[in-house]
């Protein structure tokens, strides 16, 4: 048959197809043109292996996988779409006024990212209405930086290091939250893919497979953590460029891009993932220092060592500077405070991969804490040494492979083992939690997986070692599965078991054989079932409509318009009301308060004893009374205040939203005035009669 016509018979079917999706899996929904054209785009990509010379075409994708990537990029921000769970406060705020728009495209929202839907995008969407300025009274309705915590994107030199967010500086607002969505998983993808292939010696199978097993990984698509993985892996590539390099300017320019990343990098604020992960990528510079050392002089080093620093001290001092107040305050929080870790906890977390595979498609009590990267964990440390020692009969140094195994065995120990306070603080994991640390001695056997099927594979199989691997892999998933049976025992049932057995038993066994073709095989079965389960978890969404879009989001824009410094505040609402009411550009006093906001308890007078209560990182749920202004901790990030009516005015807040009437609160002091009332949300205008 003729490329012409199978090109026309597979373009046909790329159009008949997902008509048909439509009428009869969406048939309860309008037809949806996005849904139609993403799933034409990526049946079309299909199809055309089918048409076209695959090596030929699978060439092209590689060299021009820059351009192309860009061009989807592009595509996926002019359209406007994201994978945020935005979309739930359809639910929560006036479902009565459904924003069909905002619907999902593909998949579910997901509840338990509150912190992503409920806190960092209203409070990013915040900017929009401060102007992008470093000092915000929208959060917390009180003047304060928010170029460190939260870090949010200003027109300030601080934006460097929060390179996701720079879209918001030069698009419009859907056009630069798709921007900041997409951006660092991109950025992860071929960061991951050119460390591999770094790491592999330019084995574009294991680079690819690779990258797309870090990237759709459960851990970093439920957790977000894509930027202390991304930047940690540019810093690596932009010093294996630069060890490399001859000319001085360009010593210079890749000088001044770690420094960036390192800013980047620093500016991360989560030593639980900056610390572990960073012994990580300093035993991969030792590595690429060693494969470089004819290139790596003390003149070189010198220069690197003094140009990053200076960029990296211009873009961070400047916001510890104007910060520092906030940082204090936050050091001496009750919640987070300062944090110290001896270890001796969560090594059930390193098996948690037999089971986040499943967290898209079942519900579990917290799918973030469940989810892992899927590494194996822990054949790769048992071939490693095995690699290890053979390498020593033979007198073969291999300093990456051994490098990797002493980490992924100090962090399992961490894990494993409460160590003495002192080995805590000088080895400098006492800023991480065995709990957040799991997942790095995770990421660090899925590099030493990769290193050791992409180096030491073989090509003569010896029978009596296929039973012998069959056992042990038997055995191996056996214990992991059982690890998280007692880990989660409503989760696991008799269903995970068997699709546990039947997809890690094979898997394992032909990475123990460690056959050159097998492992292919194994790799890609793996690969698969990452992208299985990471690809669902986030729906795809299109557009802030139910942000922008709800009756009470528009009478909210209207009155702050005639009132900017006026003081909102949410009563008797679902969490995260006051994070809609931030934004949508109201100064809202009880918004996430990410450091206590010691003005307003301060007026509040609260007993001293009380100070330990509010003294935290919280979401504040107030409740309207008539006795005495109290606080009570409800959970360990989350307050309820119940507030004295007339204490309303000594707070200064000028409108309240609400579920509930307030009208039973007036006193001689005090007076609530309905002005909005739709779908049952509330706005009151507050009096002060004294």
């Amino acid at each position: 048959m003729s490329k012409q016509k199978k090109a026309f018979i597979f373009s046909s079917l790329a159009i008949i197809f997902p008509i048909l999706v439509e009428k009869f899996i969406f048939y309860n929904e309008a037809f949806s043109f996005d849904r139609f054209l993403l799933l034409f785009l990526v049946l079309i990509f299909a199809f055309s292996f089918l048409v076209f010379d695959r090596k030929k075409e699978l060439e092209f994708i590689y060299k021009k996988r820059y351009i192309l990537g860009i061009c989807l990029f592009a595509f996926l921000v002019i359209m406007g779409y994201h994978g945020s769970s935005i979309s739930i406060y359809n639910q929560i705020i006036e479902p009565e006024y459904n924003i069909e728009s905002s619907k999902p495209i593909l998949g579910q929202e997901r509840v338990i990212r509150g912190d992503e839907w409920g806190v960092s995008t209203p409070t990013l969407l915040s900017q929009v209405y401060n102007d992008f300025n470093e000092k915000s009274s929208i959060l917390m309705a009180t003047d304060n930086n928010v170029t460190l915590y939260p870090k949010i994107v200003a027109r300030t030199l601080s934006a460097i290091s929060i390179p996701n967010q720079l879209g918001f500086l030069f698009l419009p607002t859907e056009q630069a939250f798709s921007f900041s969505w997409f951006f660092g998983y991109f950025l992860l993808f071929f960061a991951s893919f050119e460390l591999l292939m770094i790491i592999t010696q330019k084995n574009k199978f294991y680079s690819l497979l690779g990258s797309l097993l870090i990237t759709f990984s459960p851990a970093v698509q439920w957790w977000e953590f894509w930027n202390v993985l991304a930047y940690g892996e540019i810093a690596m590539i932009l010093f294996n460029f630069y060890l490399k390099e001859k000319n001085k300017v360009k010593e210079i320019l890749y000088s001044i891009g770690i420094g960036i990343i390192g800013a980047c990098y620093i500016m991360c604020l989560y030593p639980a993932w900056q610390v572990p992960y960073g012994f990580l990528f300093l035993l991969l510079a030792i590595w690429i220092m060693k494969q470089n050392k004819e290139d790596c002089n003390l003149k070189k080093m010198l220069l690197l060592i003094t140009v990053a620093i200076a960029v990296i001290c211009a873009i961070i001092i400047p916001i510890f500077l104007n910060s520092y107040d906030i940082y204090l305050t936050i050091t001496n929080t009750a919640y987070p405070g300062k944090r110290f870790m001896t270890g001796g906890d969560g090594w059930q977390n390193l098996f948690n991969y037999f089971s986040s595979i499943f967290n898209t498609y079942k519900e579990s009590s917290n799918a973030s804490e469940m989810a892992q990267f899927i590494s194996l964990y822990p054949v790769p440390i048992i071939m490693g040494l095995y690699y290890w020692h053979q390498n020593r009969k033979k007198y073969k140094k291999d300093f990456l492979l051994v490098a990797l195994t002493c980490l992924a065995i100090l962090l399992t120990v961490w894990n494993y083992v409460e160590l003495p306070e002192f080995l805590a603080k000088i080895s400098l994991l006492s800023f991480s939690t065995p709990n957040r640390c799991s997942l790095v001695a995770s990421f660090v056997c899925l590099l030493l997986l990769i290193v050791c099927l992409s180096r030491y594979s073989e090509k003569n199989i010896k029978y009596t070692v296929k039973f012998q691997n069959f056992i042990i892999a038997f055995l191996l998933v056996w214990l992991g599965i059982y690890v998280v049976k007692v880990h989660y025992p409503d989760y696991i049932d008799n269903s995970i078991i068997i699709i546990d057995l039947l997809l890690y038993v094979p898997v394992i066994f032909l990475v123990l054989i460690n056959h050159a073709k097998l492992n292919k095989i194994a790799f890609l079965v793996l690969t698969l079932a990452t992208v299985f389960s990471g690809i669902g978890v986030h729906p795809l969404n299109k557009g802030l409509d139910v942000v922008y879009e709800k009756p009470i989001a528009k009478e909210v824009q209207k009155i702050n318009e005639n009132d900017k410094d006026a003081t909102w505040a949410t009563v008797e609402t679902v969490p995260y009301v006051q994070n809609y009411l931030v934004a949508n550009g109201a100064h809202t006093l009880n918004s996430t308060n990410f450091y206590p906001n010691l003005k307003m308890w301060d007026k509040l007078d609260l007993p001293s004893e009380l100070e330990n209560i509010y003294n935290r990182y919280s979401h504040i749920n107030i409740n309207i009374t008539n006795s005495k202004t109290t606080v009570s901790l409800k959970y360990e990030d989350q307050l309820n205040l119940e507030l004295n009516s007339s204490d309303v005015c000594l707070l200064g807040i000028d409108y309240l939203v609400t579920e509930d009437e307030l009208n039973s609160y007036d006193n001689n002091q005090v007076t609530f005035n309905n002005i909005y009332d739709k779908y049952s949300m509330k706005i009151y205008s507050v009096r002060c009669n004294s």
